[in-house]
């Protein structure tokens, strides 16, 4: 019977310690909600000060899906007020600029436009502390495409 109980209890140890029933865990800081392949992805990208009045986003080139109903979404992570600005046109149905939020609150871009222009929407990014400049500056194709927003159909 001891020799049961061994093996039993082996069998339980290995799969405790293989993860057996894991499931992925969201931590703290990570980017989206949802993987990139299902619907309803909710991407949030953060944004921040680094130095001499330029910022610096999380994804500086990111991917969302219209046919998956993707959207994307802004937050400071230095609590700064910033804005996104689309220089060739939003690829969200309500267009125009976003204005950003604190983290974690994050302001969503909503749906994405019924019929878009492009597949590459480069944004600038202006901090509402130093208007009039951008802290990030929209470089469209063929620049080095950063910061923008790729969009699948």
């Amino acid at each position: 019977m001891t020799l049961r109980i061994w093996i039993i209890s082996s069998l339980l140890m290995t799969l405790a310690l293989t993860g057996f029933g894991c499931h992925r865990v969201k931590t703290a800081g990570q980017p989206d909600e949802g993987d990139p392949g299902v619907k309803n992805r909710k991407l949030k990208i953060g944004i921040y000060m680094v130095a001499n009045g330029k910022c610096a986003v999380d994804f500086p080139v990111a991917a969302v899906s219209k046919g998956n109903n993707h959207t994307a979404g802004w937050y400071a992570t230095d609590n700064a007020q910033y804005r996104i600005d689309w220089p060739n046109g939003s690829p969200f149905a309500n267009g125009g600029s976003i204005p950003t939020l604190p983290s974690p609150k994050v302001a969503w871009g909503g749906p994405l436009a019924g019929t878009l222009a492009h597949d590459y929407y480069p944004y600038s990014v202006t901090n509402l502390a130093q208007p009039g400049s951008h802290c990030k500056e929209a470089i469209a194709p063929p620049g080095d495409y950063d910061p923008g927003l790729h969009v699948t159909p």
